[in-house]
């Protein structure tokens, strides 16, 4: 799309993307001010809300229609394969329940007498590249990773206490990492110490359960894999959550209310949002898209823009087993 200037153009999955961020930041903060105030004042606020991001995506649609432009893109870039095989590590501990509790061990960074007030310094520990502010008689260390794409967000500039990433100019405050135009987003930062002129970060480590991981030959003894598309096992599933079953005629979300289960469809009645992926506070389920409420026991709409019910399952408990069952 051509803005002011004609000879930029901005490729169409960018402009989409932040519409979309700037669409999810807005609904989350219309929710926040406005449902203590007045509930009916926050639906129709949200319907408003959601019938202008149709004209603005409509307006884009035809924007790009008449005026999209073929992208060149540059040579692939080398990629270090060592962080992206701990990432693999790590979701696949997390999977298993390995992780286990975080605690944090101090690091000396350096010398204090390095980073004069007002300067900053980048620095390699324990394989995490950090930035390091000496800022207005505070220390500050924050995460060098923007968390757009990974930019290197601390060697940006910093003007009155905000820090901007020199690849696509997202801000942070500096001395929370906060992200100013959500902040609900946040660099990771890391706690300062400085004892006898040396600098000390205090950064996480995980600590993990030893878990002896085996396999088989045979036929699995594993109970997940003897169940049936309707049932689940009930001591995975702990009071205050949801999980999902995928049954023959859609998707079903199951849910423990304080070791009582209850199952509806998992779509909403308002947009087809995932009720799986939402929250369940009591016997309440609040839809991840627009905040539909419903009450799980009877699949009753309690708050809009949903008025429609859900519809309910019978579920059985035998044992370890939990099954899902039509009406």
């Amino acid at each position: 799309m051509h803005g002011a200037d004609p000879n930029i153009y901005i490729p169409e999955r960018y402009v989409i993307g932040q519409v979309v961020f700037i669409q999810h930041a807005i609904s989350q903060a219309i929710s926040r001010e406005l449902h203590e105030i007045d509930p009916d004042w926050e639906v129709r606020a949200q319907r408003a809300w959601s019938l202008l991001m149709m004209v603005i995506l409509e307006m884009l649609s035809r924007a790009y229609g008449d005026e999209r432009q073929p992208e060149t893109y540059p040579a692939r870039a080398t990629v270090n394969a060592e962080p992206v095989l701990q990432l693999a590590v790590e979701a696949y501990e997390m999977a298993l329940g390995m992780r286990t509790s975080l605690e944090r061990v101090e690091v000396a960074a350096g010398s204090a007498s390095d980073i004069p007030e007002g300067e900053r310094v980048i620095v390699e520990v324990e394989g995490l590249s950090i930035g390091v502010f000496h800022h207005q008689g505070y220390w500050y260390a924050l995460k060098n990773s923007c968390l757009h794409r990974g930019g290197p967000v601390c060697t940006g500039a910093l003007e009155n206490g905000v820090l901007t990433c020199p690849w696509h100019g997202y801000q942070y405050t500096l001395t929370d990492g906060r992200l100013t135009s959500d902040p609900s987003a946040a660099l990771e930062s890391y706690p300062v110490a400085v004892v006898e002129g040396i600098i000390y970060l205090k950064l996480p480590v995980v600590r993990r359960d030893q878990i002896q991981v085996t396999f088989e030959d045979g036929e699995s003894t594993d109970e997940t894999a003897k169940l049936k598309e309707n049932e689940f096992l009930v001591d995975e599933l702990l009071p205050g959550q949801i999980t999902v079953l995928e049954l023959a005629d859609g998707p079903v979300a199951v849910y423990n209310v304080a070791g009582q289960f209850y199952a509806t469809s998992d779509d909403c009645t308002h947009a087809s949002g995932p009720l799986s992926e939402g929250r369940l506070e009591g016997e309440e389920v609040i839809c991840p898209w627009h905040f539909s409420r419903f009450n799980v026991k009877s699949g009753a709409a309690t708050r809009g823009p949903a008025t429609v019910a859900l519809k309910t399952y019978t579920v059985v408990i035998e044992g370890k087993i939990g099954r899902v069952e039509k009406p």
